[in-house]
């Protein structure tokens, strides 16, 4: 792919040095969302391009809602998750009280300015018993 902004460059670098285009967080998600029945929902809240939601839907089954507040990012990818793609901010989600079997925040949380309440948004998106999965960026592992 051909960056067409400086802003492509940058997204491409953060990309790399956080591993987020490897498949080494897919697998560990697929792996801790593997026991769910096939068709559950799951949000992917930062989903950017949606490629690690598209590789977690092909693996396990389950029906991904790819949610990102960058409208380019969601339009960039070429996945087209089967629970669509919703452009909101994380610290206001539109969906209902318990409408997701498991969240996923992969390299995202550091760039939401009020954590706490990004966090209790998913944690109010999430049906009662549901999975929270939350992955940020560490050099030392690799993660």
């Amino acid at each position: 792919m051909r960056p067409s902004s400086i802003i492509d460059v940058a997204e491409f670098a953060y990309d790399v040095a956080t591993c987020r285009r490897l498949p080494r967080a897919a697998s560990l998600l697929v792996r801790y969302l593997a026991h769910l029945p096939a068709g559950a929902r799951i949000l992917d809240l930062g989903a950017g391009t949606g490629e690690i939601a598209a590789e977690i839907e092909r693996a396990t089954g389950a029906s991904i809602t790819a949610c990102d507040v960058d409208l380019g990012e969601l339009q960039r990818g070429v996945a087209r998750p089967r629970g669509g793609r919703v452009v909101a901010d994380g610290q206001v989600l539109p969906f209902g009280t318990g409408t997701f079997r498991a969240a996923s925040l992969i390299y995202v949380l550091h760039h939401i300015p009020n954590q706490a309440r990004a966090l209790a948004e998913v944690l109010r998106a999430l049906a009662p018993g549901g999975l929270l999965a939350i992955m940020e960026y560490d050099g030392a592992s690799g993660l």
